[in-house]
C-alpha cells in the first residue's frame, strides 16, 4: 500500500485526509499490522488509484510471504 501512496506522490498525511482513514488506521495498514475493513479499502482505492482485484491480489501476496 505504501507503494502505491508513493507513486502518487501522497504524503502519509495528505493519504489519510483524502481518504477520510485517521492515521493511525493508515499506518497500521500499511505496516500490515491491521486489515482495513471493506469500507475502508473502498476509500483508499479511489485515493490510490488501483482496483479492488490489485488490494486482493496484494494481501494474498503478503500472506503467502508470512507463511514461507
Amino acid at each position: 500500500m505504501k507503494n502505491w501512496r508513493n507513486s502518487k506522490q501522497l504524503s502519509f498525511s495528505a493519504a489519510a485526509v483524502k481518504s477520510g482513514i485517521s492515521e493511525t488506521s493508515l499506518f497500521e495498514y500499511e505496516q500490515n499490522k491491521k486489515s482495513p475493513s471493506p469500507r475502508n479499502v473502498e476509500k483508499l482505492v479511489k485515493v490510490l488509484g488501483v482496483s479492488l482485484e490489485d488490494v486482493f491480489q496484494m494481501r494474498k501476496y503478503d500472506e503467502n510471504i508470512r507463511e514461507k
